[in-house]
């Protein structure tokens, strides 16, 4: 465990400061936390160093317009800005960043996210990549909903919220917006149903 620790110190050396959290992969710092502000003066600094894949930003709550610019977010896989409250104007200044095109996985679990934020997350062309979007508590249904247990836990069945109809309606079928992916988010292979 101690030498985990200095370790670890010694991988965040010259960047440590910036940090409130990082975490080491295969001997690389590939997940930070740092706030939003910290983020935008400082995303260079800490990129030089390290091949950050994961982003967890905190305090981004009047930020995100900023955020949307910088550049080192087209190195990220995952941002979570979960407890953030940037609302659906935040989450519209976000997806407008043509610096998304590789993320994956989008944490938005308590922001405030309402069905504006929602159409403009379904509406964007400039996440490509997305697989995953995390919109738990918020003001809005929108992903695929387990219901029922049966005796194994798994859910008796999955549905879309009428938003989430409405937008695949409007948009497509969007990976983050498949029923069928809800029932393996939910441990169910489609071909078990």
């Amino acid at each position: 465990m101690l030498l985990h620790r200095r370790l670890r110190q010694r991988l965040a050396a010259g960047v440590a400061h910036l940090l409130a959290d990082w975490r080491i992969r295969n001997g690389l710092i590939e997940s930070v936390t740092m706030t939003a502000r910290t983020f935008i003066d400082h995303s260079e600094q800490v990129w030089a160093h390290h091949p950050v894949r994961h982003l967890v930003l905190t305090e981004a709550a009047g930020h995100m317009t900023d955020v949307a610019q910088v550049a080192g977010l087209d190195r990220l896989i995952a941002l979570d800005l979960r407890g953030n409250p940037i609302g659906d104007d935040g989450l519209a200044a976000l997806v407008d960043s043509p610096h998304l095109r590789r993320l994956r996985w989008l944490g938005l679990a308590r922001c405030g996210i309402g069905p504006a934020g929602a159409e403009a997350l379904a509406a964007t062309g400039n996440l490509p990549a997305l697989r995953y979007v995390d919109l738990r508590r918020n003001p809005v249904e929108v992903t695929a909903q387990g219901y029922g247990q049966d005796i194994d836990g798994k859910p008796i069945s999955v549905e879309m919220p009428p938003l989430g109809q409405e937008l695949i309606a409007r948009y497509g079928a969007l990976p983050w917006l498949d029923v069928q992916w809800g029932w393996r988010w939910l441990g169910v292979g489609w071909e078990e149903v």
